[in-house]
């Protein structure tokens, strides 16, 4: 049986990178990755997160404050919606680590095409007023497909700023896929 979830994992200097796809539930086996960080700080790129479930939520909660609790800094970059939606609702979610980036979904009105866009969570300049897109198939304005307060609501919460983004930005310029962004 092919697991529901895969990591991948690679080490860059005092930076632990580890890709995460597929589903989060109670068959992820997250504390197996703890074992796998070497580094103070981890950046956890979720953009192939396509599901996590209540029991998911459970054991992402508690792997978070294991990581926590080993004083590690912990960033999240390309958050799709389901890991949004739970950032939103379930205090502890992120734990004290930054929301570095998001996917913000967007729906083109002409030609129904739908696309997640990578945005860096300090240059949404607030909660309610998400970046214009332009549809990839017809050109046209798409609109946010989602309500707007709701989806960037973690702003006001949540820590956004990591300690050292130069060392972050180098890893996920290395490392991270480049058509994770753009969906």
């Amino acid at each position: 049986m092919t697991p529901k979830l895969a990591v991948i994992v690679r080490q860059r200097d005092a930076v632990t990178y580890a890709r995460l796809c597929g589903v989060i539930d109670e068959d992820a086996g997250l504390d197996t990755l703890l074992d796998r960080i070497a580094a103070r700080t981890v950046i956890l790129d979720l953009a192939e997160v396509r599901r996590i479930n209540s029991c998911g939520v459970r054991e992402w909660v508690n792997w978070i404050e294991r990581l926590s609790a080993r004083n590690l800094e912990v960033v999240l970059v390309s958050c799709p919606p389901p890991i949004v939606a739970q950032i939103n609702v379930i205090t502890g979610f992120a734990g004290n680590g930054a929301v570095k980036s998001v996917l913000l979904p967007y729906l083109c009105p002409d030609c129904d095409a739908t696309k997640l866009v990578a945005v860096e969570t300090t240059t949404i300049p607030n909660a309610y007023d998400p970046p214009p897109c332009r549809c990839d198939e017809c050109g046209s304005a798409m609109e946010f497909d989602d309500v707007p307060t709701s989806y960037l609501s973690f702003l006001g919460e949540q820590r956004i700023a990591v300690e050292d983004p130069a060392a972050i930005d180098g890893v996920l310029a290395e490392l991270a896929p480049p058509a994770a962004a753009a969906r």
